[in-house]
């Protein structure tokens, strides 16, 4: 199952070949394989966001890389988790918006994924985090914007 996961991540990234992303959305992402699974995290830098303003709408660049994620994903049977978290705002506010984006950018991503091919049924977690769970030091850093897809390990079955 590690090795296919790893077949995925190579895939996707052109390691030992072309990638499927362009260079400019390659600097958006980075994986990591854990116990839970392969992660694929796509994130947002200063000048260059997933999604436009404080909206759901994907900027192309989420787009590009969801649309890699979908084609990647039929090379193994995995379930997936898509997350959402953000930045944390500068001004606190007391029904805090930033959960309900969040749910609404894992959403979004979830969508990407199925236009892109991939079956409802392969989604088993579509959650937003808010800003509970930065990815950098600084709360209010852009680099916190960001959507994660884990395709998750089958506890031993061949993926």
């Amino acid at each position: 199952e590690v090795a296919a996961l790893l077949d995925v991540q190579d895939t996707l990234l052109g390691v030992g070949g072309e990638s499927l992303l362009s260079t400019e959305a390659l600097r958006h992402v980075v994986t990591r394989l854990s116990d839970e699974g392969l992660t694929i995290e796509v994130f947002a830098m200063d000048g260059a966001p997933l999604f436009l303003g404080d909206t759901d709408t994907p900027t192309p660049l989420l787009t590009e890389v969801m649309a890699a994620l979908a084609r990647v994903s039929n090379m193994v049977t995995n379930p997936v988790a898509v997350t959402a978290s953000t930045r944390t705002r500068t001004v606190l506010l007391r029904d805090d918006p930033v959960w309900t984006l969040t749910m609404s950018w894992a959403a979004q991503s979830q969508i990407l994924l199925q236009q892109g091919g991939m079956p409802t049924t392969r989604f088993r977690r579509v959650t937003g985090q808010g800003a509970s769970q930065p990815a950098v030091e600084i709360p209010f850093a852009r680099r916190n914007d960001r959507v994660e897809v884990t395709f998750l390990r089958m506890n031993g079955q061949r993926g």
